[in-house]
């Protein structure tokens, strides 16, 4: 799965993500090796739905395509690695 780099520019550049306490902990792009439990995936996933209300076209369908992934059963945990 890939957080793409034009999406991270879109929901950081935003004033949306500000309340939300998992998107905080991946703002940094280029943060090596964040690794997030089950619980914080589900926060995320929370979150991700919050901010997707702000966003129209492409913005919008990537992060319901990374709400999508990480709503599968079988994720118990993420990690971000950066550049």
């Amino acid at each position: 799965m890939e957080f793409l780099e034009n999406l991270h520019y879109s929901i950081f550049t935003s004033n949306y993500w500000r309340t939300c306490k998992i998107l905080k902990k991946i703002k940094d792009f280029y943060k090596t090796a964040l690794s997030l439990s089950h619980a914080d995936v589900i926060d995320l996933i929370d979150e991700l739905k919050y901010v997707q209300h702000f966003f129209k076209g492409i913005d919008k369908n990537e992060i319901d395509h990374l709400i999508s992934k990480l709503s599968k059963d079988d994720i118990y945990t993420v990690k971000f690695l950066g550049d």
